[in-house]
C-alpha cells in the first residue's frame, strides 16, 4: 500500500511540476512575445518599418513592388514629378513573387490605388527554397492578417500556424534588426532605397564569367507553380479593382538573354495571358556596360534610378495616353 502511495505521490508531483512550468512558459511568451510585439511595432526605420508602413498607410496613387530591383530603382519623386500622382515605393528586398502578392493583397483590402507597378525578376518564377525561409518576414504581421498571411505561411511548414500561436515565435529574429536601426535610423523617400556606390568596370573576363553563370543557373532550374499561380493572381487581383497595372523588367550591367530563360519566357506568357503592359528594360542599350549608373551589375545606384525612374514614367504616360485615344466614345 504504501508503495502504491507514493508511486500516486510522485505522479502528481510531477504532474504540478509539468503543470507550474506550461504556465512559467505561457507566462514568458506573453511577456516577452508581448513586449517584443510593442517595440517591433514602434519602429521608425528600417526594412520591417516599409513592410508595416505599405501594409497599414500607404495611400498613394500609384504603388511599386518587387524586390530589391523595385526598392532602389524606383523613385517616388520622380514619378510623382513626371506622372503628376502621388507615388509609393513598396519593394521589399529579398523578396519574390507571392511575398509581393500578399503584400498586394493586404494593401488592396485598404485601399484602391490608381496604379501598380511590379518590378518582375525574370527568375522569380524558378523554385528556390531560400524565397520561402525568406517569408518568415511576414510573421510579425501574422496576428493583423491571419486569413492572408496564414495560407502562405503554410508553404514553409504545415505546422507555422501552431508555432504562431507563441507570440515569441512570431518576433524572435526581429530583435537584432530592431536594436540596430533603432541605433541608426536609416532615411526614408517612400519607400525608396537609394545606393550611392559605382561598381567597379569588369574585365572582358569577368563578363564573360557572369553572363555563362547566369545562363547555368537559368538551365537548371524548374519553374515553381505556387510562384506561377501568385503572379497570375497578382494581375487578377489588381485589374479586378480597376487598378492599371504595368509590368518592368529592370535594366542590368551586363548583357542576359532572356529568350533562354524559362520562367522569363512565362512571366512573358502571364503577361499576355491577363493583357497586362510588359515592359523589358533588362538589356537597354542606355544601361547595358554604363558601369557609373550601377552598384553591381544587377542594381542601380541613385543615378542610374534617377534615369531610369523618369523612362518608366514616360513609358507609362505614353502607354496611358494611347489607351485613352483608342477608348471608344460614348
Amino acid at each position: 500500500m504504501r508503495s502504491f502511495r507514493t508511486v500516486n505521490d510522485n505522479v502528481r508531483l510531477c504532474l504540478r511540476k509539468f503543470v507550474v512550468v506550461v504556465v512559467c512558459l505561457f507566462l514568458v511568451d506573453v511577456v516577452v512575445g508581448g513586449c517584443s510585439r510593442f517595440v517591433f511595432f514602434r519602429q521608425r526605420s528600417g526594412k520591417f518599418y516599409r513592410i508595416q508602413n505599405a501594409m497599414a498607410s500607404a495611400n498613394q496613387r500609384l504603388l511599386v513592388f518587387g524586390s530589391s530591383h523595385a526598392a532602389s530603382h524606383y523613385v517616388p519623386e520622380i514619378l510623382e514629378k513626371e506622372l503628376g500622382i502621388s507615388s509609393y515605393n513598396a519593394g521589399v528586398l529579398g523578396q519574390q513573387i507571392l511575398f509581393h502578392k500578399t503584400l498586394e493583397s493586404i494593401i488592396l483590402e485598404r485601399v484602391t490605388p490608381e496604379v501598380i507597378i511590379l518590378d518582375v525578376d525574370p527568375s522569380t518564377l524558378y523554385y528556390e527554397t531560400e524565397a520561402y525561409d525568406r517569408l518568415a518576414e511576414l510573421k510579425p504581421f501574422y496576428f493583423r492578417y491571419p486569413d492572408i498571411i496564414g495560407p502562405v505561411l503554410d508553404h514553409r511548414s504545415s505546422l507555422e500556424r501552431l508555432f504562431l500561436r507563441s507570440k515569441m515565435y512570431q518576433y524572435n529574429s526581429t530583435v537584432v534588426h530592431v536594436v540596430r536601426y533603432a541605433i541608426s535610423p536609416q532615411p526614408d523617400w517612400n519607400g525608396y532605397r537609394p545606393a550611392y556606390a559605382v561598381m567597379d568596370v569588369p574585365t572582358v573576363e569577368q563578363e564573360r564569367h557572369e553572363i555563362a553563370a547566369r545562363h547555368t543557373y537559368a538551365a537548371d532550374r524548374k519553374l515553381d507553380p505556387v510562384m506561377v499561380d501568385a503572379l497570375e493572381r497578382f494581375a487578377a487581383d489588381a485589374t479586378r479593382k480597376n487598378v492599371r497595372i504595368f509590368y518592368f523588367v529592370s535594366p542590368g550591367a551586363l548583357p542576359y538573354d532572356l529568350e533562354r530563360n524559362a520562367s522569363y519566357l512565362k512571366i512573358k506568357a502571364i503577361a499576355d495571358q491577363s493583357n497586362t503592359p510588359f515592359f523589358n528594360f533588362r538589356n537597354h542599350p542606355e544601361f547595358v556596360r554604363h558601369y557609373a549608373w550601377f552598384e553591381d551589375s544587377g542594381h542601380l545606384n541613385d543615378v542610374g534610378a534617377r534615369r531610369y525612374s523618369k523612362l518608366v514614367a514616360d513609358t507609362i504616360r505614353d502607354r496611358l495616353a494611347a489607351s485613352t485615344r483608342q477608348a471608344p466614345r460614348i
